[in-house]
């Protein structure tokens, strides 16, 4: 019976179709087709778009075999998303684990308030740092107040550099309203130390150092002497002068100021190596205001500070280099104009030099003697040509704040337990929170 019913139905439509004129039937072909026409348009469309995207995929990884291994990037962004950008150092290590100690990858195109009685220790902090530095560089003729508004501002650009970073990487963001608001506060911002550096300069030209009442050694100083005595040469001139100054106060106030809130931090959390070291310091300095040469005197004290910089390594991606030409390291090639990252934070935390490197342990770099020994592998300055120029006027300034704190004050949290997780800024910042300095006298 079923089967019947098919061939009387099949038998019909031929029929019908039989019975219809050549017009007809062809109305009724181009009608099913137009019904299949969306149908095979939707796919083709899929189709296209899928294959373009892998192919654009493709053209974003393709890659040199000689190059150093990497993640598959995506088009525009690169690795970016694969970045934290409060924790990129710790995203970068774990590639590195994967990896090797070699890797490349692309990042698209480069281009407070008071309460109660307490104070803003970042704050004091810069301050001192700051009035040291302004002296090294300026000598007594810039103002104290001068000095510090440059500063403030100064410490600005810090923390909108932070926000504008992805502008390095994505430059079209700049067209963006809100990143469009950041360069305009950054440009006004640089514009006010321009205008302070051109200052200083303006008034330090009108002498020679020998004719100024309060000439001091100094930065300014120096290069002024060497421009009277190398007219000719393009080295020693006022814009150098310029850039040189504006550098070495970023580089030397912010680094600084984070590494002293971080031996704050430390020595708060772990109270039997802040009374180590002071104790250490009452033995070998009997009270005596502290000077540079006695941190050699002081193996517990600097192995302390030594391992504050390791495991909380103040710049830690290191400072970027550039390839001037094409290179090869360990048989990879690394291409003109390739952005080099020395990640000083995965060589720091690397359990293969240290001993558990997750553990706050200054004894790691003491002998057998009790006397300090710095491996090679412990870089919180960076390396290569551009590592920091100020390394020993950094470590001067953060030993003899802490030894001067720690000979009067015992430092210790306001909170039940310390923070020390890290905010991944230009620099690797400590969180906000709360600790008091008590007298220990009383």
């Amino acid at each position: 019976m079923q089967v019947c019913n098919v061939k009387v139905d099949v038998n019909k439509r031929a029929t019908l179709r039989a019975g219809l004129t050549g017009e007809a039937e062809e109305a009724l072909a181009i009608g099913a087709n137009v019904k299949q026409a969306p149908n095979m348009f939707a796919i083709l469309l899929a189709a296209t778009i899928i294959l373009a995207s892998f192919a654009v995929l493709v053209c974003a990884n393709k890659r040199d075999a000689a190059l150093p291994p990497g993640p598959w990037n995506l088009p525009l962004i690169g690795c970016l998303h694969k970045l934290d950008p409060e924790r990129a150092y710790v995203n970068l290590t774990k590639l590195a684990q994967k990896y090797g100690p070699i890797y490349s990858i692309r990042l698209g195109k480069l281009v407070k308030s008071y309460e109660g009685s307490g104070i803003l220790l970042a704050e004091a902090v810069t301050s001192y740092v700051g009035t040291v530095t302004s002296t090294l560089f300026l000598g007594k003729s810039c103002p104290r107040e001068d000095s510090a508004k440059a500063i403030q501002a100064l410490d600005e650009v810090v923390k909108m550099s932070v926000v504008a970073g992805p502008i390095n990487f994505l430059p079209f963001l700049r067209f963006l309203p809100m990143y469009a608001n950041v360069i305009s506060v950054l440009q006004n911002i640089w514009n006010k130390m321009h205008n302070f550096v051109n200052e200083v300069i303006k008034y330090n030209a009108q002498f020679s150092p020998d004719e100024k009442e309060d000439s001091l050694p100094s930065i300014i100083n120096a290069f002024m002497q060497k421009k009277s005595t190398r007219n000719s040469d393009e080295i020693y001139n006022l814009e150098e002068l310029r850039y040189l100054i504006l550098d070495m106060f970023g580089a030397s106030t912010e680094t600084t100021v984070t590494s002293i809130l971080w031996t704050v931090l430390y020595l708060a959390k772990y109270e039997d190596v802040q009374e180590k070291v002071r104790q250490e310091l009452l033995s070998v300095l009997n009270g005596k205001t502290p000077q540079m040469g006695d941190l050699e005197n002081l193996p517990y004290t600097e192995a302390t500070l030594a391992e504050v910089a390791r495991i909380r390594t103040t710049v830690a991606m290191g400072v970027p280099h550039l390839a001037l030409e094409d290179i090869y390291v360990e048989n990879f090639k690394i291409q003109k104009n390739t952005m080099i990252m020395p990640l000083l934070w995965a060589i720091h935390m690397n359990p293969n030099v240290w001993n558990e490197p997750e553990e706050f342990r200054p004894s790691r770099f003491l002998n057998d003697e009790r006397k300090f020994v710095q491996p090679e592998e412990l870089l919180p300055f960076s390396v290569g040509k551009r590592m920091c120029v100020g390394e020993h006027l950094a470590k001067m300034l953060i030993f003899l704040f802490m030894a001067t704190i720690l000979q009067t004050f015992k430092i210790e949290s306001c909170e039940p337990e310390i923070d020390l997780s890290a905010v991944c800024g230009i620099t690797l910042l400590p969180k906000p929170q709360k600790v008091v300095f008590k007298n220990i006298d009383k």
